[in-house]
């Protein structure tokens, strides 16, 4: 496998990084979105510079996809590293969760209310920015937030273009920021990572060095044997990456010209399976 780094930095996202660093000292608090399978590769490293000492709380979208020990164990770990952050694990696609995170928001609208009327003003607007990477899930979470269809909502990258400002109860305006990621990736865990959850564009990577990849981390965290079983393919420990796609291909007749394994074919379902959730719940880190 051969990558250098990752690339991709439409001028929509370095506007959105301007946009955020413009209109952070206007918000009250900051909703960092994650990717609860890719909890440290989903955090944008920017924002805890561009946010300062500013009220953040970090959602862990997509908490459907990790099981409950595991997103314990994040949270807990997330919770350690940011002194003052607070953590909250959700699902906006299945709506779990979202009462708790409701809450959390309203308890720091409520030292605002408070802290404004005693200073005589009884009408207080409260701001909160939304941040996430693409493909995060803010798009529905803020439709979930509004209790209606305020943005636009696809599972694909780079979906959200533009700055938005939305009303929501109890005198909350939320701006949204389209997703953003940062200029180059020096890490290739991470863009391999963002890969498997589509949070990059596909075409950026090669698809069989992805696929490749997310053997690596299912072999490293135990998994492995559930992708053997659910292709119906002996399991062998120590069977190389390229190996195990070539039994998938083989189990499934995928085939090229000449009867050659088509592997490509075979990565394509292995992460479409993966992102179904058809091996189960387990997180990428």
């Amino acid at each position: 496998m051969s990558m250098t780094k990752v690339n991709w930095y439409p001028g929509h996202m370095k506007k959105t990084k301007d946009l955020i660093s413009e209109n952070i000292s206007a918000v009250d608090l900051i909703l960092d979105v994650r990717d609860a399978r890719v909890y440290i590769g989903s955090a944008n490293p920017d924002l805890k510079t561009l946010a300062g000492n500013k009220n953040r709380i970090v959602i862990l979208n997509k908490s459907d996809l990790v099981d409950q020990a595991e997103l314990s164990r994040i949270s807990g770990k997330i919770i350690a590293e940011n002194p003052g952050v607070k953590v909250v694990a959700i699902s906006a696609e299945k709506g779990t969760n979202i009462k708790n995170m409701n809450a959390l928001i309203d308890e720091y609208r409520m030292v605002k209310v408070e802290r404004m009327m005693k200073k005589g003003l009884k009408k207080t607007s409260f701001r909160i920015m939304i941040v996430g990477i693409p493909n995060v899930g803010k798009s529905k979470l803020i439709n979930t937030l509004a209790k209606r269809k305020a943005a636009g909502v696809g599972n694909k990258p780079g979906f959200t273009r533009g700055k938005q400002w939305i009303s929501l109860a109890n005198g909350i305006e939320l701006l949204d920021t389209p997703g953003v990621l940062w200029p180059n990736f020096d890490n290739i865990d991470i863009g391999m990572k963002l890969s498997i959850i589509l949070a990059i564009r596909e075409d950026i990577l090669d698809r069989a060095d992805t696929a490749k990849y997310f053997l690596k981390i299912a072999k490293n965290m135990n998994f492995l044997d559930k992708i053997y079983a659910t292709y119906h393919i002996d399991y062998v420990d120590d069977d190389p990456d390229y190996i195990i796609l070539e039994k998938v291909a083989k189990s499934y007749h995928m085939l090229l010209k000449g009867e050659v394994l088509d592997v490509e074919k075979a990565s394509y379902k292995l992460l479409i399976d993966y992102r179904e959730m058809k091996f189960g719940k387990f997180p990428l880190e």
